[in-house]
């Protein structure tokens, strides 16, 4: 509500909401009928664990934790662009004139403006240091704390992994959690890192195509990674929309100009495949 409000004060915010309002009103619509029957807005212990993915360094056990029994998946990662970016974002051209132009520390792992989306970091707070790139925690969460829960084969798989959400875990079908995280890095939610860095903007971020490429991997029930049947994909796009319109209001809310952020906001494109 906060946001809202912060948002509607702005008088460049009019055309953006009336557009986003217009874009996603049926998916939207569509959205909150179906939402509280899947828990999406369930105020639980996941909510909280959630606001540390990415940030609770000191709990990240790193990808190898993971492929002790997810080694389809963990290949899959190895051939991504999210495995090798701790290496091609410091060293790039474009990675040094970033940092040039935003000034600060010269050094890449020294940057939260850079770490919190490129690499992932272990260790405590102050002395957590880059050593993946985007790895699973990165969208799971860090695992200290649910990974012996969500190995115990012990108890029923529905109450394991209902524990593993409760200490954190973020699991597939938690869409409307996961799709989140990707926006928190992909829509670029830095004013400074695009109008002054030059970042590119996220715009052009669409999470069921994304999630349809070189990321995907979905080995539970099959060995050969398919598609997600149609109803899957319905449910990526709905709610990747809705996210759109709600990142686009919480940017323009924070944003202090009308430089490339706040145009990037108020034009989050439709453009997903016919389902």
């Amino acid at each position: 509500m906060v946001i809202w409000k912060a948002a509607c004060q702005s008088g460049r915010l009019r055309t953006a909401l009336l557009g986003g309002v217009a874009l996603v009103g049926v998916p939207l619509t569509a959205f909150l009928l179906w939402a509280p029957a899947q828990g999406v807005f369930a105020d639980d212990a996941t909510d909280a664990a959630s606001k540390a993915i990415g940030e609770d360094t000191a709990n990240i056990l790193g990808p190898d934790a993971c492929s002790k029994c997810h080694a389809p998946a963990y290949k899959v990662w190895q051939g991504t662009h999210h495995f090798s970016a701790d290496k091609t974002a410091p060293k790039s051209d474009l990675g040094k004139e970033i940092m040039k132009k935003l000034g600060g520390p010269a050094l890449f792992k020294k940057r939260k403006d850079c770490t919190q989306c490129h690499v992932t970091m272990q260790g405590a707070a102050d002395k957590a240091e880059p050593k993946w790139g985007i790895s699973c925690e990165s969208c799971h969460g860090a695992a200290a704390k649910w990974i012996s829960i969500h190995n115990d084969k012990s108890k029923e798989r529905a109450v394991r992994l209902g524990e593993a959400e409760k200490n954190g875990m973020c699991r597939p079908d938690k869409t409307y959690k996961l799709i989140t995280n990707c926006m928190e890095c992909h829509t670029v939610p830095n004013e400074d890192v695009i109008n002054k860095g030059g970042h590119k903007t996220g715009r052009d971020f669409d999470p069921l195509v994304f999630s349809q490429g070189e990321v995907r991997h979905n080995f539970i029930g099959s060995p050969d990674n398919p598609e997600p049947s149609a109803e899957r994909k319905r449910e990526l796009y709905l709610i990747g929309q809705v996210l759109f319109l709600e990142y686009g209001i919480r940017g323009l809310a924070k944003a202090t100009g009308d430089g490339e952020f706040a145009k990037a906001q108020s034009g989050r494109p439709a453009g997903s495949p016919e389902l």
